[in-house]
């Protein structure tokens, strides 16, 4: 549910369900670094991304993207770019 409200661009109830999650992963640190930057908080995007890489090093925006099925380019795209924003690397 927290994906389908990224593509609405709901960014603040996303990050309401992503708090209500048991288990943090890499890929709800990465998810939660796009909706900071993209709300403009720039300390709280890097904070996240900065949990996201402590559990994966190798972390990059290119093989994450690889691995999120997305139906629209448009979405895929913008989650790319708020990663990127947020200080995850390509």
């Amino acid at each position: 549910m927290a994906h389908a409200y990224m593509v609405l661009r709901q960014f603040e109830q996303a990050l309401a369900m992503f708090a209500n999650m048991r288990l943090h992963t890499k890929r709800s640190s990465a998810y939660v670094t796009a909706c900071y930057a993209r709300l403009g908080n720039d300390r709280k995007a890097r904070e996240h991304a900065a949990e996201c890489l402590l559990q994966d090093p190798g972390f990059s925006v290119r093989q994450f993207m690889s691995k999120e099925p997305f139906r629209n380019q448009a979405d895929a795209d913008y989650l790319a770019d708020g990663l990127r924003l947020g200080g995850l690397p390509e």
